[in-house]
């Protein structure tokens, strides 16, 4: 039943970066469907932990994005909304929406490992191409999220709870 929902999990992932990529948005369906399904996994996964994880991993998104609010009050003087200018709406949507996959050390070097991915291929881009980029984060996130599956998969992990397991060792 399990890979049914990563089949599924897939899907919804090659939708968030097709829209993001192609259109700078991503629709707002997708990402009620996406918590769903990560839910549906987690919960097939690990029900014992269920609850908590998700949890410990949206605290620590919304501290992040209020440190951002904070730092962007005392650079610029006045209140800045960050989803206007700095961060798309559906950014924050996708990282709420994935959190119940994760357990908080993995949220946490994911959440790392790919704003690192982001930031090299969007330096990258505008060396190449000399232009401007208006960044895709959602999809570049769900790139690092599928690769994170597949390779989980191709090792024969059935989670990505196992990823804690693969920092460590």
């Amino acid at each position: 039943m399990l890979p049914a929902f990563y089949v599924l999990l897939f899907l919804i992932l090659s939708i968030v970066i097709y829209q993001d990529f192609c259109h700078r948005g991503i629709s707002w369906i997708i990402f009620p469907s996406l918590l769903v399904v990560c839910c549906i996994c987690r919960f097939l996964i690990s029900p014992s932990n269920f609850g908590l994880d998700p949890v410990i991993n949206c605290a620590f998104l919304l501290i992040q994005i209020s440190l951002l609010h904070v730092y962007f009050l005392i650079k610029q003087k006045r209140i800045v909304k960050i989803t206007n200018v700095y961060l798309g709406l559906g950014d924050i949507l996708f990282l709420l929406s994935i959190s119940p996959l994760f357990s908080l050390i993995s949220y946490l070097v994911f959440y790392v490992l790919s704003l690192f991915v982001t930031l090299i291929a969007s330096l990258v881009y505008i060396s190449v191409t000399k232009k401007q980029l208006l960044i895709p984060l959602a999809g570049f996130q769900a790139i690092v999220l599928l690769v994170v599956i597949v390779s989980l998969i191709a090792l024969r992990r059935t989670d990505l709870m196992t990823f804690d397991i693969l920092l460590i060792s």
